[in-house]
């Protein structure tokens, strides 16, 4: 979360992992390009940085993976539909 005092607050859901620099770094780079609505970035990103691919490498499925991972599954990222129904939607027009 980022708070009102510049400060990044983090939740702790019980789950510890190490993360590399290099994956601190982009998760951060992610976080600025969600914030900034910067969509090249977005795709950039999931591409370089976390190594995402899909099958066709569609950018519009590329970014919405992005988003939903990294910022929100509300309905209006994923058109209306619960985040399931949108899941699968991604899946059949560019699988992982």
């Amino acid at each position: 979360m980022y708070l009102n005092n510049g400060k990044l607050g983090l939740i702790d859901y019980g789950q510890v992992k190490e993360i590399s620099k290099e994956t601190r770094i982009n998760i951060a780079k992610m976080c600025v390009a969600l914030m900034c609505n910067d969509t090249k970035e977005i795709i950039n990103i999931q591409r370089n940085g976390f190594g995402l691919a899909t099958k066709n490498n569609n950018p519009w499925v590329l970014e919405k993976h992005g988003r939903i991972a990294w910022d929100n599954a509300g309905r209006e990222i994923c058109e209306g539909l619960n985040i399931q129904l949108f899941a699968e939607k991604l899946d059949r027009m560019d699988p992982m």
